[in-house]
């Protein structure tokens, strides 16, 4: 082990990730341009092929811990960056991939601006097969901006993807770090994040978020809706809501606009009776307007397929001008 302390730490926590993914993604945080790093595998009680996978390296910058007990995935998260070291932190999920320059041109943007808390990039989508097939990018080029105007934004829906953030530990110790609620934990972390420092952003594509379904995640709609409702209660009954222009209205209105496109995309299909009155209550609890309870009439009247429809034709309106907007390899 080097003597070196390590500025970065990627922290990857991990629960019976597929042996296949998860080998892929540590050795992308291995071979990061970037040194001195440590990479933190937060390996919480699996079941299956993983730790013989995380047994293969042999890489001194590489440490596998494990909790006393199970955690949730947002206690594996924390305890998980309680185990690190670094000046900066990397929270990369265990199915996904840094590019190699990942660290080396985060790093850069956090040195030159001590009064950020994170920087993140541009991120690309892809499939199980590791295709790329969309992206996550602004439409803006590079920017660093004021931490409690970007909550502006922010308040409406989260606007990075953690995977592809850079923190600086001492913005993530002031803010909290990673706290319920769990399906949400990550844009809320983000939110924190900007009530203590300021934000960059990165055009270029340096991290990679892999799209994949199992039944497991096809039935979190309902804890899904829930958190969304807790998250919004936690602002209302925080600093942030006295730092963003109009306050309690402007909340009410983020709620409304969620509840709508969740009522809109209600799975009733995915559902079984009990889960689907108790998502309707969410959704209602998160917003009651008279638009959010037109969707849910026509949802429950079978028109839920046309919504979603809808909803796939603008995503992929998006990604194709994002895709003239940055040719393939910009």
């Amino acid at each position: 082990m080097s003597s070196v302390k390590p500025k970065i730490s990627i922290c990857i926590p991990t629960y019976n990730q597929k042996p296949e993914y998860l080998r892929v993604c540590v050795q992308s945080a291995l071979k990061q341009s970037y040194d001195p790093i440590e990479v933190i595998v937060s390996e919480n009680h699996s079941t299956n092929d993983a730790p013989a996978v995380l047994s293969e390296f042999k890489d001194p910058r590489l440490r596998v811990v494990k909790p006393p007990v199970h955690l949730s995935a947002v206690q594996n998260f924390a305890f998980c960056a309680a185990q690190s070291t670094g000046d900066y932190l990397n929270f990369l999920s265990s199915d996904d991939l840094l590019h190699p320059d990942f660290t080396y041109r985060m790093v850069e943007i956090l040195d030159a601006h001590p009064n950020l808390a994170f920087a993140h990039s541009a991120v690309a989508r892809i499939n199980e097969k590791g295709q790329i097939h969309g992206y996550e990018r602004s439409i803006s080029p590079s920017f660093v901006r004021n931490g409690p105007q970007e909550l502006q934004r922010y308040v409406w829906g989260q606007r990075n993807v953690i995977i592809a953030a850079l923190i600086r530990r001492s913005a993530y110790e002031v803010a909290g770090g990673w706290t319920d609620p769990d399906l949400v934990a990550d844009w809320y972390l983000s939110l924190r994040l900007l009530t203590v420092g300021d934000v960059a952003y990165c055009s270029d594509v340096l991290a990679y978020y892999r799209d994949w379904l199992t039944p497991e995640r096809r039935r979190r709609f309902l804890p899904w809706v829930r958190d969304m409702r807790l998250l919004y209660e936690k602002l209302e009954s925080s600093e942030i809501v006295n730092l963003i222009d109009g306050g309690m209205d402007t909340l009410y209105k983020a709620r409304r606009r969620h509840a709508v496109h969740m009522a809109a995309g209600l799975p009733i299909s995915d559902l079984s009776p009990t889960e689907l009155t108790q998502a309707i209550r969410e959704i209602m609890l998160l917003n009651d307007s008279l638009a959010v309870r037109v969707r849910l009439r026509l949802v429950q009247a079978g028109l839920g397929p046309l919504f979603l429809a809808r909803k796939r034709a603008r995503w992929w309106i998006r990604q194709r001008i994002k895709s003239f907007l940055y040719p393939k390899g910009a």
